[in-house]
């Protein structure tokens, strides 16, 4: 007992008498930790990139999805209120299309589109008009203004596609053509937008047919034409669901994604409502990544292109945490902090070593004292160890805070991050002992006896 009291002594004694150099310590560590993790995480892969909107049914690559993150869907949708705004949406779809050695598709299994009742009576009878609309709507209408049209409305089941998803899963039509290239490039504002309908509308509708067409949750309304009718038992996977099961396609329509314009114009009106459709397009996209470190790559790039249409940049949700935090960074400042993040390590661990230096060299008379009455070498050094524990201990606390909120978890694996900054704190706390150990080694038990003397 007399041995543990003495060395909670010592540690409290030296700890309160360097109390300012301590809390700095404390500080300087807490910020290092977390600036090495986030740094960790950005350049290297730390194993915490999450899987769950992974597809993996390509033999090239994996496919992930690509979108905008957080509340940034909100900065992008302000972008349509003036003509140029609307056209740097156009020219910000084009460019994270044309990346090179990464194809990108997009793909939306889950948005329903919107047709008016009065037009849908003239080719589906009532008593049919059940099998086209989703499982978990009631049926019926309602009343709704879009685009300033007032009529009423019913749901139908919908994929939206662009012709690169088109192509990749090998739809087939019956009768027509399928969403191409050249159907989705309008050479005038009065084109309609092609669409493909499922064998089980073979029935009731042809090609040719023209319908008004409004996605789900828009404020816009788009003159479309049947192209194409598809092949009976037509299916495609179910993005909108964690197994991604394969759904039958039947029953469903397919409306365009990514729409090219092959006029210029002015009017707002004509291109804030395709500009709005290619940003949907962008928020149901699925880019290749053939190997793991192409993601800070890919998320440099991101940012580049936000950075030109200053527009949010699109994140990968196989992005690890630091790439998808510093999205909005331009790549050299990412590199400058990762520069200052290198030097304050440095500096702290220099200024961690300075201190138990200057300690040992400043209370030698109280050590030779300690060692003339039988203390061993060991007694100091312990007291030490537990001082370079408790400067370390807040930088845990504080890690722990940041990277194991419950938003963690849900984007990230935050056990992957949490015991990263275990491995962090614990290199951080084996250097501080390890140079404890070599300024110990130095230390000349004699002469610190005969000082006490």
């Amino acid at each position: 007992m007399g041995k543990i009291h003495f060395i909670f002594d010592e540690f409290f004694r030296s700890f309160q008498k360097g109390i300012i150099n301590n809390i700095l310590l404390m500080i300087m560590f807490s910020i290092c930790i977390t600036m090495t993790v986030l740094m960790s995480s950005y350049y290297l892969d730390l194993g915490e990139r999450t899987s769950d909107s992974v597809s993996n049914y390509d033999e090239d690559g994996t496919w992930y999805n690509i979108r905008f993150e957080g509340q940034d869907w909100i900065e992008v949708e302000k972008s349509f209120e003036t003509a140029k705004d609307s056209q740097k949406v156009m020219d910000y779809y084009k460019e994270v299309y044309s990346i090179p050695s990464h194809p990108v598709m997009s793909i939306n299994t889950i948005q329903q589109i919107l047709l008016i009742e009065e037009e849908c009576d003239k080719y589906i009878p009532e008593d049919k008009v059940r099998m086209f609309e989703p499982q978990d709507f009631p049926g019926g209408s309602f009343g709704a203004k879009i685009d300033g049209v007032d009529e009423e409305y019913r749901q139908f089941k919908a994929i939206h596609c662009d012709t690169d998803a088109y192509e990749y899963f090998g739809f087939k039509t019956v009768k027509g053509e399928g969403i191409t290239r050249d159907n989705t490039t309008l050479n005038s504002p009065s084109d309609e937008l092609p669409v493909v309908l499922g064998s089980s509308y073979s029935e009731f509708m042809d090609v040719g047919t023209k319908l008004r067409i409004a996605i789900d949750g828009t404020d816009y309304l788009f003159n479309c034409k049947v192209v194409g009718i598809l092949e009976q038992g037509s299916k495609v996977y179910n993005f909108g669901s964690s197994g991604q099961g394969l759904m039958s396609l039947d029953s469903h329509i397919i409306f365009p994604c990514g729409i090219n314009l092959n006029f210029e114009t002015t009017d707002n009106n004509v291109l804030a409502r395709y500009a709005y459709v290619n940003y949907h397009s962008l928020e149901t996209c699925q880019m290749m990544f053939h190997y793991n470190t192409e993601f800070r790559e890919i998320a440099e790039l991101f940012s580049q292109i936000g950075d030109k249409y200053n527009l949010p940049p699109m994140s990968s949700t196989g992005s690890s945490m630091g790439q998808r935090l510093f999205r909005k960074e331009a790549v050299g400042n990412i590199r400058i902090m990762l520069i200052i993040s290198i030097c304050l390590v440095c500096f702290t661990l220099f200024s961690l070593f300075l201190i138990i230096h200057n300690k040992i060299k400043n209370n030698q008379e109280i050590y030779g004292i300690y060692l003339m009455n039988g203390c061993s070498t060991s007694m100091i050094t312990i007291p030490f160890m537990m001082e370079i524990a408790a400067i370390i201990i807040p930088s845990l606390i504080l890690g722990k805070c940041i990277f194991g909120q419950e938003m963690s978890s849900v984007y990230f694996n935050a056990d992957v991050i949490i015991n990263a900054v275990y491995m962090v704190v614990l290199a951080a706390y084996l250097l501080g002992v390890a140079f404890l150990v070599c300024i110990m080694r130095g230390v000349d038990t004699e002469k610190l006896i005969k000082n006490g003397e």
